[in-house]
């Protein structure tokens, strides 16, 4: 009797070991899993700055094996050097305290901001740390959009007094050199002079026709329309450029849903001072080659040419007002047609980049969000740059 006793509870104190097995694997799996379900990278350090625990999240931005990350240093693994100076992690363990947004760093296309948090046992006692990674690109990009928008909306006020404080004297200097060169005999020899001075009276008039387009508010209606109309219609304009720079035009049209929401007489103003500008920077002929793809409920243009490129030291500059690379007298421009190509492509809620190098050409990247057929008017916009 007292050996079946013992048998029965020896059966039940297995019966409970197993079912608290298996609720210890389930917590264990449930903390696993609610660990890799945050977005955040995380990482748990141990005292000498060894990462013990990761989720899903930091070896898949790591775009490391996880063994391999399993034991290496914080600082050789994020930071890829051997020194712990630019780890902030000692300081977490000297004062056992968090410390929240401390750094910034960039990994692959993505910004994040870091902070540690100290890392205690059930007894108090310091263990290591918590690295917490979050992902700050979005709003980056909407800080730099409003900072640009904000300096767009400075500069254009500051351009529009300009324009009209020139404007006044350069209509006097105009009229005068007029009626001064009638007065001059037709035998006078320097007739090159004034039309020097001609000249550069035609930039400072363009420039001044440039400062009042960019800071006047410009109203337009945006409609449904073809985009590859748009590039074609553009191209036509240009034709006579393209023949006489004797520049051939490649066209490569992907995208079939190629409709978007917009002003045509605006975005044929950016295609026609992108092609203007690559007929600049090709001297003696060239390509251009123009391709559209859909990406992502986007219409893409690429806009690339075989020109003289642009330095790599110029390209974070390229969209500023008043930038420009065009050194000859007689072609320099104002420096602000791409910046104004900019800014009529944000007001599409759309993107514009660049990419270049020095001798190999120069590619122009669009992107606008396709148009999806909406029953309504079509709203009017007011477009400010």
């Amino acid at each position: 009797m007292i050996k079946h006793n013992d048998r029965t509870k020896h059966a039940n104190i297995e019966v409970n070991l197993n079912k608290l097995y298996e609720q210890v694997l389930k917590a264990k799996a449930d903390w696993q899993n609610t660990f890799d379900s945050i977005s955040d990278m995380i990482c748990i350090l141990d005292k000498d700055a060894r990462i013990t625990r990761m989720n899903r999240s930091f070896s898949a931005r790591m775009k490391k094996p996880y063994e391999s990350l399993l034991g290496a240093r914080c600082y050789e693994a994020i930071h890829s050097t051997c020194s712990p100076s630019t780890c902030p992690f000692s300081a977490v363990m000297e004062t056992k305290q968090s410390i929240r947004n401390v750094m910034e760093i960039q990994l692959g296309d993505a910004v994040f901001t870091t902070s540690l948090f100290p890392f205690f046992d059930a007894e108090s006692k310091l263990h290591g740390a918590v690295y917490v990674f979050r992902d700050i690109t979005d709003q980056k990009a909407l800080e730099n959009k409003l900072l640009q928008s904000d300096k767009m909306a400075a500069i254009g006020t500051l351009a529009a007094e300009i324009a009209h404080e020139i404007n006044n004297p350069l209509d006097y200097i105009t009229n005068y050199l007029y009626l001064l060169s009638e007065s001059l005999p037709p035998e006078f020899g320097k007739r090159e002079y004034l039309k020097k001075i001609e000249a550069g009276i035609d930039n400072l008039a363009a420039l001044t026709r440039d400062l009042l387009e960019f800071s006047r508010p410009q109203i337009d209606i945006f409609v449904p329309l073809d985009m590859h109309r748009v590039i074609d219609e553009s191209l036509e304009f240009s034709g006579k450029y393209l023949q006489e720079k004797q520049v051939k035009v490649i066209r490569d049209f992907g995208c079939r849903s190629h409709r978007v929401a917009g002003s045509v007489r605006m975005l044929q103003q950016v295609l026609l001072n992108l092609i203007l500008n690559a007929l600049d920077a090709m001297t003696n002929g060239g390509t251009i080659n123009i391709t559209t793809f859909c990406r992502k409920s986007h219409f893409v243009l690429e806009f690339a040419d075989t020109g003289i490129g642009i330095p790599e030291a110029n390209l974070p500059r390229i969209f500023e007002p008043f930038f420009t690379t065009k050194k000859n007298f007689e072609k320099r421009g104002t420096g602000l047609g791409l910046t104004i190509c900019y800014n009529i492509i944000y007001q599409h809620k759309g993107e514009i980049h660049v990419s270049s190098r020095a001798g190999e050409g120069t590619k122009f990247t669009i992107s606008l969000p396709l148009h999806h057929e909406e029953k309504g008017p079509v709203k009017q916009h007011i477009v400010e740059y």
